[in-house]
């Protein structure tokens, strides 16, 4: 029993520090901290590991309009390539700059500056009539050839499930929680409060709107929506050109501050499954194998400071050797983390040796207490003395049971409060 016991807490003790699971946060931060993002390739292992995907919510964003890229040239502050054609990602990018207003066109992205007069000279949205990139909102408000969609983000922080907004006026006015298929009549003028459209599910009441040279109304502010439903006249609710985009990005090896992990609806995992990728998105913050598996990126973001820290020992999987010369092509190169690995080995030994060393002692010198216990216990009794050494085994092994039962509750414990933390 003493050996049993021996042998399931070196287990149990090694797997609590080799095999930890890890969530997408905490195998991102293990590739970024060499320098490294996680893998694009999805036939990796045969045990589910994260990729480099993931599902991103933005915040409130109001479409504006339609525009000719020339009425923008004046007021541009900053322009980047997108990874996808997505408003949501466009506008992550601008809020980092502190800008609010931005604007589409296929896959560039620009941030506009506040002063823009963005009321005026709009363009028949017709004109803007490019696809956005797994978009089922904005699945048409990308810019066109020569023209740009404008947005505003909004940052209220509204409790809302839905991702479309609606606004009902009336005596008490209010912003709506209906799901996006729901049918409500477009608001897609302030002056224009007719019933002659019909109802329809949001996407379908965008399209409305566009038939009559106008998107859904957007501009309006929803920290005063007192004053909006001053000049409106509606009791019932209706779509609002207002939602949250939700696009598939890659990680980029950039610092994820732990404030904007709410914003990550869901991230892949992938598994080789007979020669063939098998991919599906799960919580973020679920726990996966110990296997990490990291990708060369040109776009890795310089390493400076560390915000989100992983504080468990992790083996990092690979297919090719840092040290062989890489050539640069478009596909996704596996690296090999050769001298990392065995510095974490090196880790685990120096950890390990020590406390199965105190372990092993530590059970000899029981094991050596009971076996003279037992042997005096045999001297001194009688006839009864077999059933006493029965109790006797009875007792011990049920007293290592209960204590192998505590240890593990105690390290299942401990490991919660590693992932709640």
């Amino acid at each position: 029993m003493e050996t049993r016991f021996a042998v399931l807490l070196l287990s149990e003790l090694y797997i609590c520090m080799l095999a930890r699971s890890l969530t997408w946060f905490e195998a991102q931060t293990l590739c970024r901290r060499y320098n490294q993002t996680l893998t694009l390739n999805k036939n990796e292992s045969h045990h589910y590991y994260w990729t480099a995907f993931y599902k991103r919510t933005s915040h409130w964003i109001k479409i504006i309009g339609c525009y000719n890229e020339s009425q923008l040239q004046p007021i541009s502050v900053y322009e980047a390539d997108l990874q996808s054609s997505s408003p949501g990602h466009c506008q992550e990018i601008c809020i980092k700059k502190n800008l609010l207003l931005f604007a589409v066109q296929a896959r560039r992205c620009v941030c506009l500056s506040n002063e823009f007069a963005y009321l005026e000279i709009q363009l028949n949205p017709l004109k803007c009539n490019y696809s956005c990139d797994n978009n089922s909102l904005f699945s048409k408000e990308c810019g066109g050839e020569s023209t740009f969609n404008v947005f505003i983000t909004d940052l209220s922080t509204l409790e809302m499930k839905s991702d479309c907004l609606s606004l009902q006026c009336g005596p008490n006015p209010n912003i709506n929680d209906f799901l996006c298929h729901y049918y409500l009549h477009p608001m897609c003028s302030l002056t224009n409060m007719s019933n002659l459209h019909g109802s329809f599910p949001w996407r379908q009441g965008m399209e409305i709107c566009k038939r009559e040279n106008t998107y859904l109304i957007g501009n309006i502010m929803l920290s005063n929506i007192t004053l909006v439903c001053a000049k409106l006249n509606n009791a019932d609710p209706r779509w609002i050109g207002i939602v949250r985009d939700r696009y598939v990005r890659t990680e980029q090896g950039e610092v994820i501050a732990k404030s904007a992990n709410r914003f990550f609806d869901s991230c892949e995992k992938c598994i080789d499954r007979k020669g063939k990728p098998h991919c599906v998105y799960e919580m973020c913050n679920t726990s996966l194998t110990a296997n990490v598996y990291c990708s060369e990126s040109s776009l890795i973001a310089t390493l400076n400071t560390v915000e989100v820290e992983v504080t468990t020992l992790s083996i990092v999987k690979s297919t090719k050797d840092i040290a062989t010369p890489l050539t640069v092509n478009d596909e996704d190169t596996t690296l090999t983390i050769t001298n990392s690995i065995k510095e974490i080995y090196s880790r685990v030994v120096e950890i390990v040796v020590p406390i199965a060393v105190v372990l092993l002692l530590s059970i000899c010198a029981v094991v050596v207490g009971i076996y003279y216990i037992r042997k005096k216990n045999l001297l001194e009794k009688d006839l009864n003395t077999d059933q006493n050494y029965s109790d006797l085994q009875l007792r011990l092994d049920s007293n290592s049971e209960n204590q192998y039962e505590h240890l593990r509750n105690v390290v299942y414990e401990n490991s919660s409060m590693e992932k709640s933390g």
